[in-house]
């Protein structure tokens, strides 16, 4: 039973990373509902305090929650990096899971990089 809340877990994170990854991949940057809603999910899909995504985005903690709270939204020409980043994020998470559930399941992986296909083996 146990095992099988666990799957849920993983595969409901697996889903809300991947949903993330394709959202920030077709938003419109225009639309600062959209944009307000994804920086927001930052925090909670991606795991990541104000701070952080402020580091990342070279923006101050202040500018962040001002974002999330629609006080303060970014020029659209500014969102496309921002949407960028929250998409690579969200893969980069994504693949850190997939990696994981395959490490518990022992055998090999295969991972995309740079446009390449490569078999690792995985370790025990």
């Amino acid at each position: 039973m146990n095992s099988t809340r666990a799957y849920d877990k993983t595969k409901s994170r697996r889903d809300t990373l991947s949903a993330l990854r394709n959202e920030a991949r077709s938003a419109d940057v225009k639309d600062d509902a959209r944009f307000q809603k994804m920086i927001g999910a930052c925090r909670y899909v991606l795991e990541m305090s104000d701070q952080e995504i402020g580091d990342a985005l070279h923006v101050s903690r202040p500018t962040v929650s001002r974002w999330i709270n629609a006080k303060n939204i970014p020029h659209p020409v500014m969102r496309k990096p921002i949407f960028a980043w929250i998409g690579s994020q969200a893969a980069r998470k994504l693949r850190i899971l997939e990696d994981d559930e395959g490490r518990s399941l022992g055998g090999s992986t295969e991972t995309v990089y740079n446009g390449a296909m490569v078999a690792r083996a995985r370790k025990k």
